[in-house]
């Protein structure tokens, strides 16, 4: 009796696991809907600044405050718009020399289309340049989000500047 009991408890037990595992699954959820920032972070943030005559390299990290961004998705057709800021507080390390300071955030005001391959949202632009978020979790209430940043830019004089991160994003459903 003491056994069958202990049995049931511990199918009981897999049971809840198992349901909590798929109510983040992404698969199971979808994005379709009004999305508020909770919280944005990068912790292995690099940039690499090649002029003619030397190259620099700036570590960085940066954690998001005063958010406020709201992403919505809506569908037929997968549209999306944005609109919001937040200040990201950056810390950079350059020659073993360590400043934080806080950076107005850009303005997110955009729109375009948007598809779902599996965990991975592809959002594209009016000028057709794509960005592709990697959902790590997802339930009916929140969504987690990875962004891999990699991004080189003509900064003149026969320089570039190349941005290369992981973004880490939180939602939680309006």
């Amino acid at each position: 009796m003491r056994l069958s009991k202990m049995l049931l408890n511990l199918g009981f037990l897999i049971l809840l696991m198992t349901c909590n595992k798929e109510d983040d699954n992404p698969a199971n959820h979808s994005v379709v809907g009004s999305w508020q920032l909770t919280s944005a972070s990068s912790d292995n943030g690099m940039i690499t600044t090649d002029t003619p005559i030397a190259t620099f390299t700036t570590n960085y990290t940066f954690f998001g405050e005063d958010l406020n961004l709201v992403i919505s998705f809506s569908e037929d057709p997968n549209t999306f718009s944005s609109t919001g800021i937040y200040t990201r507080v950056v810390t950079t390390t350059t020659n073993n020399q360590t400043i934080t300071q806080q950076e107005p955030g850009d303005d997110f005001q955009a729109s375009g289309t948007w598809e779902r391959a599996d965990n991975l949202v592809t959002i594209t632009y009016p000028d057709l340049s794509t960005q592709t978020l990697n959902i790590t979790s997802l339930s009916e209430t929140k969504m987690s989000a990875r962004f891999i940043l990699n991004a080189t830019e003509d900064i003149g004089n026969g320089a570039t500047e190349t941005n290369m991160a992981t973004i880490f994003y939180t939602f939680e459903r309006q």
